[in-house]
């Protein structure tokens, strides 16, 4: 089984130091552009809600510890090419990406489940035919 994993889906577990939600033996994939916007993301918390530097460095020490163990892939040409085509619902660009990126590996790897906490994120990947994971009655 394969999975890929979205950066709403590492930032839950980061926050809550649980676990994530897949089987055990999954092969993890993603974007480079999850790295991007979990590191991103906890700095602009760090910004927002001033914790201890040894906090914001031990989320980050965490965050590096699940980034090795999930295969990230360049955001290559034929991913933005995918990204750009037109969605049959409004997508941001970066949940675009991930569609696009999720939508190239399936053709590639076989088929794969779409792990995401945020509705719109899994709406687009809806979109492009994926199997969609992590999102209850309509909310993350």
């Amino acid at each position: 089984m394969q999975a890929y994993i979205d950066t709403t889906v590492v930032l839950r577990f980061i926050d809550t130091t649980g676990r994530l939600p897949v089987k055990p033996g999954t092969l993890l994939v993603s974007s480079e552009l999850l790295r991007v916007e979990a590191h991103r993301t906890l700095a602009t918390n760090a910004l927002a809600h001033a914790p201890r530097e040894q906090l914001l460095r031990s989320k980050r020490d965490e965050l590096e510890q699940l980034l090795a163990a999930i295969n990230l892939f360049p955001i290559a040409t034929e991913i933005v090419d995918r990204a750009c085509a037109d969605f049959p619902i409004a997508v941001s660009s970066s949940a675009a990406l991930h569609a696009a990126t999720a939508e190239l590996l399936s053709s590639e790897l076989g088929t794969l489940e779409f792990w995401t906490h945020d509705p719109r994120q899994a709406a687009a990947a809806a979109s492009r035919g994926l199997t969609v994971k992590g999102v209850r009655g309509g909310r993350a």
